[in-house]
């Protein structure tokens, strides 16, 4: 049987959030549920009411997914050995036995016979994929399938979504917090795999839809991992080596710019030469940028500087920084913004914020004193503001005496004036 496998294909595209040391990986339990499914196909069943067990199983070399090209995978099983392999092109990818019991329970773990251990699952779904991106996994999506761990690794609970693939795979996570170290492991032989279906969907139907879970642990004495109806059984993890991050080089010049000629500068230029200001009058390391766009504002997405200030902070491998977009909710409902940018509304900031700059629009123009003292506040002392004003706006600086303000850089842009 051959399968082509094509992320841009709406059977396939979770598959785009199984991103191990930043690559698409096909997963190690996709590749036994394609077999599943093979095997119950020729038994003119759906696999849901066929209950499978895999043996031996080695995997052999991982495949890589793109969201160019699509995969071809070729699935064999031999009659009377009930050997499988998996291959792509001529390289084989994953080879065992497979086969469907007589009496499933029988290939079961007597549940009465293995030891175990409850400790408290203190750890959250944000604390665990916290814990496994430092490690090198970037699951997203329908990958990040456990709820809550024991920091042993030992006991948790896995959302069922039903995802066959999705759900192994978040119980093959849970051995991998249970290593005690943070290198990169990717399972490469599994001893046995038992899938009871019936008993698995039976359970999850006394739950209501919006809170299924099945409770998932990893029993040490059997080297097991068993939730609902799967256990998996000796599974070997072998430790990579991760890739290393290529840094793009920066190069950048010095030269002297005037600050109060109202020169033309690019939008980018000039909002580095603000930040690079602020960064020359305060030694930090962690920076806080506030932008603020006010539904008063005729401002559209591609006006942001939120993007071009990560950009600019990026290049600064020595600063650590957050940005954050203060917008109401109705405001750029679907925006997409760099993952060091976030939103929130005016509201929900309090006055410790500290931070180094804050960015806006007309305030100048506006000259409101109720917005003066929102901002100022949410600012470091001697903090910075810039505004993106109208051309040809009349702007009253005096204003600027009452808060203890005073303009360092006007430049030109396109038709604004940025105000530092």
């Amino acid at each position: 049987m051959v399968i082509n496998i094509d992320v841009a294909d709406e059977a396939f595209i979770y598959l785009m959030g199984h991103v191990v040391d930043n690559k698409i990986l096909f997963p190690a339990m996709g590749y036994l549920f394609c077999l599943w499914e093979m095997m119950a196909s020729l038994n003119k069943q759906e696999c849901t009411n066929v209950p499978i067990v895999f043996e031996d199983v080695n995997f052999i070399r991982a495949t890589v997914l793109s969201q160019q090209n699509e995969i071809e995978l070729t699935f064999s099983i031999q009659e009377g050995t009930n050997r499988f392999e998996i291959t792509e092109g001529d390289n084989a990818i994953v080879t065992g036995t497979v086969r469907i019991p007589n009496n499933i329970e029988n290939e079961k773990i007597s549940a009465n016979l293995a030891e175990y251990i409850d400790d408290d699952e203190e750890m959250n779904a944000k604390d665990i994929y916290k814990e496994l991106r430092l490690r090198g996994y970037q699951y997203t999506g329908a990958f990040r399938g456990l709820q809550s761990a024991s920091v042993s690794g030992s006991n948790g609970h896995i959302a069922w979504t039903s995802n066959w693939v999705a759900f192994m795979d978040s119980m093959l996570q849970m051995m991998i917090l249970g290593q005690n170290s943070r290198s990169l492991y990717v399972p490469t032989r599994i001893r046995k795999l038992t899938i009871d279906p019936k008993y698995h969907t039976q359970i999850i139907q006394d739950y209501p839809i919006e809170d299924r879970q099945f409770s998932v642990r990893r029993y040490k004495s059997s080297d097991a991992i068993i939730s609902g109806g799967i256990e998996i059984c000796g599974t070997v993890a072998t430790p990579i080596s991760r890739r290393k991050k290529v840094v793009n080089t920066v190069l950048e010049e010095y030269k002297f710019v005037a600050h109060r000629d109202l020169g033309t500068m690019s939008l980018q230029d000039a909002v580095r030469m603000s930040v690079h200001i602020a960064l020359e009058c305060y030694n930090v390391t962690n920076v806080k940028i506030i932008e603020l766009v006010d539904d008063s504002d005729n401002v559209t997405p591609e006006d942001l500087n939120s993007p071009v200030i990560s950009e600019i902070l990026n290049n600064l491998p020595q600063i650590r920084h957050h940005t954050k977009l203060v917008k109401t909710h109705e405001k750029f409902p679907n925006i997409s913004l760099p993952n060091d940018v976030s939103t929130t509304e005016i509201t929900k900031l309090s006055k410790n914020e500290n931070c180094l700059m804050i960015i806006g629009f007309d305030i100048l123009t506006k000259n409101s004193k109720k917005l003066y003292e929102q901002l100022l506040p949410l600012l470091m002392p001697q903090g910075f503001i810039l505004t993106l004003e109208k051309s040809g706006a009349v702007c009253d600086y005096s204003c600027l005496k009452t808060y203890e303000l005073d303009v360092i850089l006007e430049k030109q842009i396109n038709e604004k004036t940025l105000c530092y």
